[in-house]
């Protein structure tokens, strides 16, 4: 079987920006800083290359050079399709902020000031290198395990995080839409908001 290796005309220029990590005069690895869309032809141009295995989480299925690499595509697969589910259902009547700075290192994805509530969305376990028993995965947000409160701006303490499991977005979407409108119209801060029978 042959692969063609050649890459296509819309990653070569990207060879020319590649920088260089030395250690004492020797090049260690070679590195680019990539945009959303060129991370994607770079993996789309790899995949047909057959350079990239399948992996397959709750029936989804993602390409990637190691299972951790997969795992994060998939993450950012279903951040994706939960902005635009969150946005279709809550867009005008639960405005809601995209992975807030301030939460950025607790991994939060979206978040309702009125209700001070941030959705986590958590993915498949992954590989943990640094392990060495049977159990040898963790979760994919582990920030979320510890005492969060203790992380975040004074201004939004006492947060409410959700978390919902990517499998959720993809196999039961209504069900995901549900819970989320469930936990803001608890809060009553949204007048707008109708709650679901």
């Amino acid at each position: 079987m042959q692969f063609n290796l050649e890459p296509p005309d819309s990653l070569a220029k990207l060879n020319s920006r590649r920088k260089v990590v030395r250690v004492g005069g020797k090049p260690i690895f070679y590195y680019a800083v990539l945009s959303a869309d060129e991370r994607k032809t770079l993996i789309q141009a790899a995949k047909e290359r057959g350079l990239l295995t399948r992996y397959e989480f709750c029936g989804i299925a993602r390409y990637g050079v190691s299972r951790n690499h997969a795992a994060s595509l998939l993450l950012e697969d279903t951040h994706h399709k939960a902005f635009e589910l969150l946005r279709r259902a809550f867009g005008a009547c639960a405005r809601f902020w995209v992975r807030p700075k301030q939460l950025r290192i607790i991994g939060i994805d979206f978040y309702w000031k009125k209700a001070n509530m941030g959705l986590a969305l958590t993915g498949p376990l992954i590989d943990d290198p640094s392990r060495g028993d049977p159990g040898r995965t963790r979760d994919s947000r582990p920030a979320l395990e510890y005492d969060i409160d203790s992380m975040i701006p004074q201004s939004m303490k006492g947060l409410m995080v959700v978390k919902m499991p990517y499998y959720l977005v993809w196999h039961q979407s209504s069900d995901f839409l549900r819970r989320i409108r469930s936990k803001l119209f608890a809060t009553g801060r949204y007048p707008g908001l109708r709650e679901e029978r």
